[in-house]
């Protein structure tokens, strides 16, 4: 069985408070299915702006000593930072907002 510990940040725009509230319990719903299927842990945080419209944590930080993931929890990321780079460059690449020769310092 594999296990994921994934730290996850969605920026949601457009949202009334009616469909905030359907979203949260959706969100809850299905998470809670993939956490009590060994299919996830972690942390998720859906926002608004400045507004978090959804806020939960998933499972243990460590099942040895049965550590919940709590707000506070530390993810070790590893190298999935360089993706994100990366795919960020190319999308402001591909608006023209970033010549792919630029300098880091640029």
């Amino acid at each position: 069985m594999r296990n994921f510990i994934i730290c996850c940040l969605f920026t949601v725009y457009g949202l009334p408070g009616h469909r905030a509230q359907s979203l949260t319990k959706q969100a809850n719903q299905l998470l809670s299915s993939y956490q009590q299927q060994g299919q996830f842990d972690g942390a998720v945080l859906i926002a608004r702006g400045d507004q978090v419209i959804y806020q939960h944590q998933f499972g243990m930080a460590n099942r040895q000593f049965r550590v919940p993931i709590s707000a506070i929890t530390r993810f070790p990321v590893a190298s999935i930072s360089k993706l994100y780079a990366a795919t960020l460059i190319l999308a402001l690449q591909q608006e023209g907002r970033l010549p792919i020769d630029s300098t880091v310092s640029r």
